[in-house]
């Protein structure tokens, strides 16, 4: 369950718990209306790693609206360890429970049951079992004799006060609480959309205009549930701080189909559809909306959900209204397999047709007021019309991202208008014509992930570019390789004055790339407004270029760098599991350096301002900690693998030698896997101060044959922070 969606039930979580804990309750039921949360609740509670733990079975029953006893049991039967060979019926259920401590819940009850018939025993303090039940009705509580009920609807409001904050115990605001709280029904999603909404309000005009909203009509009582959510989500979307915001909640809406979204993703998705311009502006969008309710986040921070109640309303009741149809065309992840009419088009200024099946465009569309094209992850389309961009004369936004399609078209370089063109992962494009100069007024050229086996010098003439992404692809011909000449012109990189973001991507084994990565650093070194850098190293020595010291950065503006340093054989299976090279890539200053020796000056400066580091296959380092205490004070996340003469990780006698490193140390480290290291024989020689790794949440140690048992005291040094951090530790496993 989304961290944030936790976040909502948090308090009404611990209030069961504790009735559970309490020695004198043995049967719960918890009390409310439709839509105040209460299966969402008990979901959460299954979870919780304390009710696993005190309980040796945790049984979950959805009961029948008319009550079956015979179909309770199969459900209880289905969850126990039974032999096929016994019947299911209330004695084999009930021989069974009595020799267990067990947790049953039982959700949804509408009238009174019988558990006795049913063959469940009496929860006693002596058993130590317990039931939990949920219902529409406290009437049902007292018929089972339940020991403690607890009724939600007080509990939102008590959960509203609390979200909302001080302000709310104003005399002025108490009336309109209450009343805002009537008006959401008890619907545990709008009370907490709108406390979210109203957090620290005290202005009484914003209350009323809350009631006002609230108080907008359902067309029928069947409705009424459906406009709750859709008053709800006006409040709280005129709510957002601006328009950037708003927008990219309703690209949200057409972007989240039933599945999680990587932060990176949805960032990139917002620049790429023009909704912000830098990935900073991204991370902030998303805190706001994670902050109103409107997004939740996972446990590890890095993947989205928009509630699917909420993506509805935003796409059937607010997008529409917000923009006329007359001026947008919004028909992104609607299964179309041809594009809407030609005479549609006329008169748009934004036409969204992502995520859809269409395979043909039409010839020459008149679009005269175009601006913004979206035609993203259309995978069926192979061919854009040559004349097709014929009568855009002011379009400024085109995005292609993952479609079949192998050329660009003569008319798009004829958009001199263009500011924003985006290419990323369409895999069958493997040159780009030298007319791309004619685009004097691009600013983002995105061509990550396609197969572009060079630059053309062309690309130098764009000195309006502020960001540029490149994939490039190695020939697999001597005859192409021949024809390509340099994978990046001189001197083209060094005319991008203006440039922020750079990523350049190729195969490691490119020997272009090799001979002319020398000089093309040599080019980047000359971009002063550059603050994102993503580029491969084939040589240590190249970072010499960027002239780093230990205070200081050769950009000050570089606020993010992916670095890999060192001869990388794509050849070599990782052996890094998905999730490490996840939380590697969430880091937003990250060196990797590979197949090296010893600790190389250049690596420890850019290390001192890393806050992710991936050493792999070093063949001389006998000791982590030989990189510097100093050198690694930044760092968040730490992995290292095949290091053949590692024998240590930390060297204690360091940290003694040096009262300064002791105090830095490792305090900002959170993260540490460690694996396929043959030689490695010890964590920390000599003493170690605890303090150093007071951060560390997470600590795999995988694959380590020398490792022993015997050898691995210095595990034993921080007991006590890894009890009150709760890491993770596996010292061996198998490959």
């Amino acid at each position: 369950m989304p961290s944030s969606r936790l976040m909502k039930v948090y308090h009404i979580l611990n209030e069961i718990m504790t009735r559970i804990g309490n020695p004198n309750i043995s049967t719960i039921g918890v009390c409310g209306g439709e839509g105040v949360g209460k299966t969402t609740l008990l979901e959460a509670l299954k979870i919780q790693p304390v009710i696993r733990d005190v309980f040796q079975f945790v049984i979950w029953v959805t009961v029948p609206k008319v009550p079956d006893p015979r179909e309770v049991q199969l459900q209880i039967a289905r969850q126990l360890p039974l032999t096929d060979k016994k019947p299911i019926n209330a004695w084999t259920l009930l021989s069974f429970l009595e020799g267990v401590k067990f947790l049953l819940i039982l959700d949804g009850v509408q009238e009174f049951i019988s558990l006795n018939t049913v063959g469940i025993p009496d929860p006693t303090p002596e058993n130590g079992c317990k039931i939990v039940l949920t219902t529409r009705s406290e009437q049902v509580c007292d018929r089972i004799s339940v020991d403690s009920k607890i009724n939600l609807e007080n509990l939102l409001c008590k959960l509203f006060w609390e979200n909302v904050g001080e302000s709310i115990y104003s005399s002025n605001l108490q009336p309109l609480a209450r009343k805002v709280v009537d008006l959401c029904c008890y619907h545990s999603h709008a009370i907490f959309l709108m406390s979210k909404a109203l957090k620290d309000e005290s202005d009484v005009d914003v209350w009323n205009n809350a009631i006002e909203t609230l108080n907008m009509q359902a067309a029928s009582p069947e409705q009424e549930l459906e406009h709750i959510m859709v008053n709800v989500l006006k409040f709280s979307y005129l709510r957002l701080p601006d328009d950037t915001t708003r927008r990219c909640l309703k690209n949200g809406a057409l972007f989240f189909v039933n599945e999680k979204i990587a932060r990176k993703s949805l960032i990139d998705n917002w620049i790429s559809d023009d909704l912000t311009d830098t990935y900073q502006k991204g991370r902030n969008v998303l805190e706001t909306l994670v902050t109103a309710g409107l997004l939740e986040r996972s446990e590890d921070g890095q993947f989205f959900t928009l509630h699917e109640i909420d993506r509805c309303i935003l796409l059937e009741y607010i997008v529409p209204t917000e923009e006329a149809q007359v001026l947008f065309l919004i028909n992104g992840g609607m299964g179309l397999t041809k594009p809407p009419k030609v005479e549609q088009w006329e008169g748009l200024i934004e036409i969204c047709l992502m995520d859809n099946d269409i395979s043909e465009l039409p010839i020459s569309p008149s679009c005269p007021k175009l601006r913004k094209l979206f035609l993203e992850r259309n995978y069926k389309l192979r061919i854009i019309p040559p004349s097709f961009f014929d009568n855009m004369p002011a379009l400024q936004v085109l995005n292609l991202s993952r479609t079949s399609i192998k050329s660009l078209p003569e008319s798009l370089f004829k958009l001199f208008n263009l500011r924003r063109l985006f290419l990323n992962h369409c895999v069958l494009i493997t040159t780009l014509s030298s007319k791309v100069g004619e685009l004097k007024q691009l600013e983002v050229l995105d061509l990550e992930g396609t197969e572009i086996m060079y630059l053309p010098k062309e690309v130098g003439q764009l000195t309006n570019l502020t960001c540029l992404e490149v994939s490039f692809f190695e020939p697999t011909s001597q005859r192409r390789l021949e024809q390509s000449g340099e994978i990046i012109p001189c001197g083209a990189i060094s005319a991008l004055s203006q440039l922020e973001e750079l990523n350049i991507d190729m195969s490691y084994d490119d020997k272009r790339w090799n001979a002319s990565a020398e000089a093309v650093v040599s080019e980047i070194c000359k971009l002063e407004s550059l603050h994102t850098l993503k580029v491969y190293f084939p040589k240590v020595k190249l970072l010499s270029h960027l002239h780093w010291n230990e205070e200081n950065m050769a950009f000050p503006s570089l606020s993010y760098f992916k670095f890999t340093v060192g001869h990388l054989v794509e050849r070599i299976i990782s052996r890094v599991s998905g999730d490490t090279e996840l939380e590697l890539e969430r880091h937003d200053r990250y060196l990797k350096y590979v197949n090296g020796e010893g600790v190389p000056g250049d690596i420890k400066k850019v290390l001192r301002h890393s806050t992710a580091f991936f050493l792999d296959r070093n063949s001389t380092i006998s000791r982590l900690s030989d990189f510097g205490y100093r050198n690694m004070q930044q760092l968040k996340c730490l992995v290292a693998g095949q290091c053949n003469e590692l024998q240590a990780i930390i060297g204690g006698d360091q940290i003694e030698s040096s009262s300064s490193d002791a105090t830095v140390g490792l305090v900002s480290l959170e993260y540490m896997h460690i694996y396929y290291m043959k030689n490695l024989r010890s964590i920390w020689e000599g003493p170690v101060n605890d303090s150093s790794f007071n951060s560390l949440k997470y600590l795999t140690l995988r694959t380590c044959p020398e490792l022993t048992t015997s050898s691995r005291q210095g595990c034993l040094q921080i007991s006590p922070i890894l009890k009150s951090s709760r890491f993770v530790i596996v010292p061996k496993s198998q490959p």
